[in-house]
């Protein structure tokens, strides 16, 4: 249903709106459930006003108007209604802004994980309306670039290679701090998930729909979700920690070895042994 009514959307746009809409989020791969609201994503080099979208979403008949919710500093817009008593969100970027990021994307630039998300979203967008440019920007995101790849695992990895920083990461632990200790779970857990991402070269998504995303990961430790859900679920912290601490060296273990994931695999097996 969501599917349709985003096209439906997207087809009563105004038609001198040279726009690349598409249907992003879990609608687009199938995953949207009966909480799940409509994201949309539009590019152009000139967007409509605020005016000019009000005027669109009264012609759909959608109601709870709220526009320009959030602008952002590089003139991407956010605004969100109801449409069919379902929530809509949709942003509007324009086209120089995406396909500066994408580039950098591509050239290894950066390693940011929202803009990594980006990419993973141009790339499995489903077009509702385009002028070609769509197309091409998912044929370029085809190829996931190997220098990202390498500079995303290294940076990742450096978070293991200190001997220091690894003894501390069990000070929550003993300490019984939950509040950092569940702070410093999420972080190590999504940097497991950026290297599997990385070493598969597949786009990384947000982390929302993780159980049914890292299915199209060939190379991944064996039960992952259920390691992740066990993670985060009611064991003792002390287990918690020991079943992350696993989780990534078996995450590591599946990299291509080097001096500094051998460091990092050491400094983790080392803490785990003593705790």
């Amino acid at each position: 249903m969501r599917l349709e009514l985003a096209r439906h959307m997207g087809a009563e746009c105004h038609p001198s709106w040279n726009l690349e809409m598409a249907l992003t989020g879990s609608a687009s791969r199938g995953l949207a459930d009966s909480e799940s609201d409509i994201e949309l994503n539009a590019w152009g080099h000139e967007l409509p006003t605020t005016d000019e979208r009000a005027a669109w979403l009264r012609t759909l008949g959608a109601t709870d108007l709220a526009l320009a919710v959030e602008v952002t500093d590089d003139g991407t817009t956010w605004d969100r209604w109801r449409y069919h008593d379902v929530w809509v969100e949709t942003g509007w970027q324009p086209i120089p802004v995406l396909e500066t990021n994408l580039q950098k994307i591509l050239d290894g630039e950066t390693i940011d994980h929202a803009l990594l998300v980006l990419a993973e979203v141009v790339a499995h967008a489903t077009t509702l309306r385009s002028t070609g440019a769509l197309h091409s920007w998912q044929a370029m995101l085809a190829h996931y670039p190997e220098r990202l790849q390498q500079r995303l695992i290294d940076s990742t990895i450096a978070q293991w290679t200190s001997p220091y920083t690894v003894i501390t990461r069990w000070s929550p632990v003993h300490r019984e701090q939950p509040l950092t200790l569940a702070e410093d779970l999420v972080r190590e857990v999504q940097g497991a998930l950026r290297l599997l991402f990385a070493l598969n070269q597949e786009w990384e998504p947000g982390w929302k729909w993780i159980a049914a995303l890292s299915a199209r990961l060939t190379h991944q430790p064996d039960h992952l979700i259920e390691r992740i859900a066990a993670i985060f679920g009611e064991a003792p912290a002390h287990e918690r920690m020991r079943i992350c601490t696993r989780l990534i060296l078996d995450t590591l273990a599946l990299l291509p070895p080097t001096p500094e994931s051998e460091r990092a695999r050491l400094n983790l097996q080392q803490g785990l042994d003593a705790n």
